[in-house]
């Protein structure tokens, strides 16, 4: 079967994440060619590939996005012979009746309050993309959600049989890791040395994840209860948008020194932070998976997450929960727990095999 595979929308982060452990389990199959639409930003991190998969390089621009999915598609079909479609990327052709499509629902932010969005966000994903994953879903062959709660979200607002839905849970893909940035690592060491606790915080410069909770938390823990809490914060500093908003908090607060914006880092440096922090704290309003809890968890860091759909499924028992856009029940959640051992859940969250998906669209 000749797969065609649309993502050109990974670029970092979960998407990218997604992407690579995609192409790492499809690695195994012998029995499919694959042709994966990707990014002209990130092709040169497959210059070298020397796999199975044969990449088309397209603009990652929305607009183009677009264009090519619903226009420039028919040709691709046609030239490799394409025998189904799986999109990466939440939506699939909603005119393409030629081959069957498979949809891998990776955004879970048409679920969130309208008040944890941004003008431009609402926008984007409350009305264009709301409306291309209604009629994606019903469109779709097969929907793949990434958790149990997703698939009960998505069934519930697109009205979609729950028999039409599997889970396959993302894992976390090393990949190229990069290089170790040592003037941030040997900083955030010196000031754990000197007794500080450090409060990691890998996140994104976006209003849904809701950071204002951990600054408020920061000031409090360290002005009436004396805990030396820092709180890195893995976002570039600017004066503008979301950033700026919180800086101009920081400042308020006078906590420069206690909140760091240290910005965004290769992926062996998050690795060894996340060696060197006292805990990972997380305050997202909603996830789909919330990558840094999986990878907190590999490391055996504590946790401090909202008690919400995403955090309780993933983390089970694991994590410290605390009520939700609630920065003194984080506070109380914190005392009390600041030196405890996270419990092993019981059901520990593991990964799924995209051979999973391949499987089930073969059998179909």
């Amino acid at each position: 079967m000749n797969i065609l595979v649309y993502n050109p929308a990974a670029l970092y982060g979960g998407a990218a994440n997604i992407l690579n452990s995609f192409i790492e389990d499809i690695e195994k199959d012998d029995n499919n060619k694959y042709f994966i639409v990707i990014s002209k930003y990130i092709g040169k991190t497959y210059s070298n590939y020397k796999g199975k998969v044969h990449f088309i390089e397209i603009s990652h621009n929305y607009f183009y996005r677009f264009y090519w999915l619903y226009f420039k598609i028919y040709k691709i079909i046609k030239k490799y012979d394409i025998n189904a479609m799986i999109s990466l990327e939440n939506t699939c052709n909603i005119f393409l009746r030629k081959i069957p499509q498979y949809i891998y629902i990776q955004q879970s932010l048409q679920f969130a309050s309208l008040k944890n969005l941004s003008l431009k966000l609402f926008i984007k994903i409350k009305i264009i993309n709301n409306l291309l994953m209604y009629f994606s879903c019903k469109r779709a062959s097969k929907i793949f959600v990434q958790t149990n709660w997703m698939k009960k979200a998505v069934g519930e607002k697109y009205k979609i049989s729950e028999y039409k839905i599997d889970v396959i849970r993302s894992k976390t893909y090393k990949g190229n890791p990069g290089p170790i940035q040592y003037d941030i690592i040997n900083r955030i060491y010196k000031l754990r040395e000197e007794g500080n606790y450090i409060g990691l915080c890998v996140t994104g410069a976006e209003k849904y994840k809701n950071i204002e909770i951990l600054i408020e938390f920061v000031y409090q823990a360290n002005k009436f209860h004396n805990l030396n809490v820092i709180l890195l914060l893995t976002i570039e500093q600017n004066p503008r948008g979301y950033a700026g908003k919180l800086q101009r908090l920081v400042k308020r607060y006078a906590l420069e020194k206690q909140v760091l914006f240290i910005g965004t880092h290769s992926g062996e440096t998050i690795e060894t932070l996340y060696k060197i922090a006292n805990a990972l704290f997380y305050s997202s309003s909603i996830e789909t998976v919330g990558l840094p809890l999986i990878e907190a968890m590999k490391h055996k860091l504590r946790i401090f997450a909202p008690d919400l759909p995403y955090a309780r499924e993933v983390c089970g028992e694991y994590a410290f929960l605390y009520k939700f856009d609630d920065g003194y029940s984080l506070l109380q959640v914190f005392l009390k727990f600041l030196s405890s051992t996270p419990k092993e859940s019981k059901e520990k969250y593991r990964g799924d095999s995209f051979m999973n998906m391949i499987d089930k669209i073969a059998f179909l």
